[in-house]
Formats: C-alpha cells, sequence, structure tokens
C-alpha cells in the first residue's frame, strides 16, 4: 500500500502528533507526555498511570473530563515520580505546515480556541508546536506560548436556511 501524506490530512496529523510526542519526551526528559487521541478520557490516563490529582490542577482536570480531545498533546509534570501526585498540567496543539506555505499565523477552529484560551485562564500552559516539513525527511521542531503566538480563528459552522 503506497500513502500520500501531503493528501491523507488526518494521517499526516496524526503522524506528526506522535513525532511531536516523542521530540518533546526526548526534550523535556519526560515519559509523561500522551497522545490525547489515544485514551478515551483524563480519567483513563489517571487510573492507568496511578496519578493523583493535587488541589492546583483539579479545576483543569474537570474541564477536561468534560472537553477532551480539544487539543493533542497533554504533559504531566509531578514533583517526584514516586508519588505521582500531579503537580502540573501542560497542553499542546500540534501544527504541520509545508516549508513553501508562507502563513506566519496558525490556524484553530473556534472550539479549540475557546478551549485553549479556558485554560490559559485557569493559569496553565498551553503551547503550539510547530512542525514545518522540509524536503529529504527533514522537518522542524519548534515550540510557542499559545498566549503570544500569532492566530487565525475559523469556524465551519454553516446556519441552515430555509
Amino acid at each position: 500500500m503506497l500513502k500520500n501524506l501531503s493528501l491523507d490530512y488526518n494521517l499526516r496529523g496524526y503522524t506528526f502528533e506522535y513525532l511531536a510526542r516523542i521530540m518533546l519526551r526526548r526534550k523535556n526528559r519526560n515519559n509523561f507526555i500522551f497522545q490525547m487521541c489515544r485514551f478515551d478520557s483524563i480519567n483513563e490516563i489517571i487510573t492507568k498511570y496511578k496519578l493523583k490529582i493535587s488541589p492546583k490542577v483539579a479545576k483543569l482536570v474537570f474541564l477536561l473530563e468534560k472537553e477532551w480531545n480539544k487539543c493533542d498533546l497533554i504533559e504531566f509534570e509531578f514533583e517526584d515520580n514516586v508519588n505521582r501526585e500531579i503537580e502540573n498540567i501542560i497542553l499542546y496543539d500540534v501544527k504541520t505546515k509545508y516549508f513553501s506555505v508562507d502563513r506566519k499565523y496558525f490556524e484553530f477552529c473556534e472550539s479549540n480556541y475557546k478551549f485553549m484560551r479556558k485554560c490559559s485562564e485557569l493559569n496553565f500552559s498551553t503551547k503550539i508546536i510547530s512542525m514545518v516539513l522540509f524536503e529529504n525527511w527533514r522537518f522542524s521542531f519548534n515550540i510557542s506560548d499559545f498566549e503570544k503566538a500569532p492566530k487565525k480563528i475559523y469556524s465551519r459552522f454553516v446556519k441552515n436556511q430555509k
């Protein structure tokens, strides 16, 4: 089977989310970074990895119970790995483009944008991982602060007119 990642947007997105997760784990030296799409809920991760919720993150965990899969990657930080009490949660949205695309902003659907803003308002770190694809299997990997990055918000909502 031959697949063309330039035409299969879902497969390309998933592939580069996975790659971003691996790069982020190496950079941060943290194995508690997960692709959200691989889990049904925040509670599945908490149960599977025997994590404890600190009061500092309880509001975000509550939000994630309702708004799961609104971003791509989630990172858990602990004071110590033995206790596994979550001290901080960082959320990442992965954005991929070809080097030839001259776009100086990141595109967000309206619901994803509102979710990331809400997390920022709760004082949690929200980041954008930019993956730029070059020729010959090369790519760049950069992390930007969500609040500071230039963004374009779009909506595919179509009002049914009669």
